[in-house]
């Protein structure tokens, strides 16, 4: 993930790596930039045949990491996965304090979060899965705040973590569907009619819906960087999977391979 990110950043090429969104990439290999590190060859091959993919992939991130000061590459990698971790662990604190209206529930919240040993795994390494997490609780924060305070800032805020959590990994597609259900079921109905007669009305309802929907596109976008090629991310969903070797991949338990 690091040296396709860095790959992103450098040269707007968007092949290494497509099975997976790019902003947990991105993140990461922002720091690289200041380290003045060198893109080895490409090693080309067809990106369309899996075999030839997964091998292009490992020989450009063996040799970007190996070729290199591969413990700085590493250690300034990972610190923007452990910001994402702080900010999946803030929004968890605000959410409890303000569901129970006390800073001593967003406390104990924040306590229990901190020895769940998923996120003791995964809050220090550049992977995908802390991103779609904390984006995905982002997301549904600003929703809840939407629904209690019937602020549309609120909602542009959810409908841009709903962009950053799908830019995160592909499986968070399906919190689109649930995203835009849950809008209408809990739509501020008293407090829009109050404030906004016209919001409340189902063609208000349609084009604020619209609005948040494409808001989540062009967040989506802007992790490719603006790339002219619109169709990147459904080409990335379409490759999930697709460089997945199963005799490559190994499972450890009880001290074996």
């Amino acid at each position: 993930y690091l040296p396709a990110g860095f790959k992103y950043w450098t040269e707007r090429d968007f092949s290494l790596n497509r099975e997976h969104p790019p902003l947990t990439k991105l993140l990461a290999a922002a720091p690289l930039l200041a380290l003045h590190l060198k893109s080895p060859p490409d090693f080309g091959g067809n990106t369309h045949n899996p075999q030839a993919a997964a091998e292009r992939q490992m020989k450009f991130g063996s040799t970007f990491l190996f070729a290199q000061d591969a413990d700085a590459i590493i250690f300034w990698g990972r610190l923007p996965m452990v910001a994402v971790g702080l900010l999946l662990g803030s929004c968890i604190f605000f959410w409890a304090k303000q569901l129970h209206g006390h800073a001593g529930a967003g406390l104990l919240s924040v306590f229990l979060f901190s020895l769940e040993p998923t996120l003791i795994a995964h809050s220090h390494y550049v992977t995908t899965d802390l991103a779609i997490a904390a984006f995905s609780v982002f997301t549904m924060f600003f929703l809840y705040r939407f629904s209690r305070k019937a602020q549309l800032l609120q909602l542009a805020i959810a409908a841009i973590g709903l962009g950053l959590a799908m830019a995160s990994k592909f499986s968070a597609i399906f919190l689109c569907p649930v995203f835009f259900f849950l809008l209408h079921y809990r739509w501020p109905t008293r407090e829009l009619a109050a404030s906004r007669p016209g919001y409340n009305r189902l063609s208000g309802r349609i084009i604020i819906s619209m609005v948040a929907l494409v808001m989540t596109g062009v967040t989506i976008q802007a992790t490719y960087l603006f790339s002219s090629d619109l169709s990147l991310y459904w080409k990335g969903l379409l490759a999930v999977n697709a460089n997945e070797l199963p005799q490559s991949l190994l499972t450890y338990v009880h001290g074996q391979f």
